[in-house]
This record gives C-alpha cells, sequence and structure tokens, in this order.
C-alpha cells in the first residue's frame, strides 16, 4: 500500500469517527438518564435520612 493512499484512508476513517462518536455519546447518554431516574430517588432518600 502506497503512502498516498494511507494518508486517504486515515482521512476517511478520521471523518467517519465523528458521527459514530456522536452515536456513542448519545447511546451513553440515555443510559445515564435511565440510571438517573431509576436510582435518583433512591439516593435521595438515603441522603435525607
Amino acid at each position: 500500500m502506497s503512502f498516498g493512499s494511507m494518508v486517504v484512508f486515515m482521512v476517511k476513517w478520521s471523518l467517519a469517527s465523528i458521527p459514530a462518536m456522536i452515536i456513542l455519546i448519545l447511546i451513553f447518554a440515555l443510559i445515564a438518564l435511565l440510571l438517573s431516574t431509576l436510582f435518583g430517588g433512591f439516593v435521595s432518600t438515603l441522603i435525607d435520612r
């Protein structure tokens, strides 16, 4: 594989990683939202005692 084709491949790879990171951030934010709604009230009852 020549150097030019490796550079083109790496540029395409880096551009394709941007939407993938956005999707992963949204998935982890959704999981954090679900966990905070499930356990948020439980933790606040422990703290108020």
